[in-house]
């Protein structure tokens, strides 16, 4: 395979885990990058910032997280069994919980353990419903995904 040809196959491009950031792509317009899944993006207060600053087409500065802080995690899992999920580009000190979606209560905090490039940390839904898992490593809106434990 060609370097050119390899350039989207070869390379984890992270995007959010749904959509890789090659495919959303419009040619000739600087990108802007906001580490967040397509449902939390709209909330955050980086995204708002952002779009404050285009449409006053003031600089915003600094407005996202660690360059390509995210996760990955499971979109199913069983309740009552473990699960791995990873927070991929972390850096020591991150914490990661999960909470309960519905009441937006946390249920655990876990530890997280360094394992090739990514930080790991394992969960365990006590029950079947959704729940969001969070990573954040300081003053920025965590990084967010849904995972749905099912019977």
């Amino acid at each position: 395979m060609s370097p050119k040809a390899c350039r989207n196959v070869c390379t984890d491009h992270r995007g959010d885990g749904t959509v890789f950031r090659y495919a959303a792509v419009v040619p000739n317009v600087e990108p802007a990058y906001l580490p967040q899944s397509h449902s939390a993006v709209a909330k955050t207060n980086e995204a708002l910032a952002f779009v404050a600053a285009v449409l006053t087409e003031r600089e915003p500065g600094v407005f996202q997280a660690a360059p390509g802080v995210g996760l990955r995690v499971p979109p199913v899992v069983k309740p009552g069994e473990p699960f791995e999920i990873e927070v991929l580009d972390g850096e020591p000190g991150l914490t990661c919980q999960m909470h309960n979606a519905e009441e937006n209560r946390i249920i655990t905090v876990a530890a997280l353990w360094k394992r090739d490039d990514a930080l790991v940390a394992t969960f365990t839904a006590p029950t079947p419903g959704l729940y969001r898992i969070l990573a954040s490593g300081g003053g920025f809106s965590p990084a967010e995904q849904f995972v749905v434990s099912l019977d």
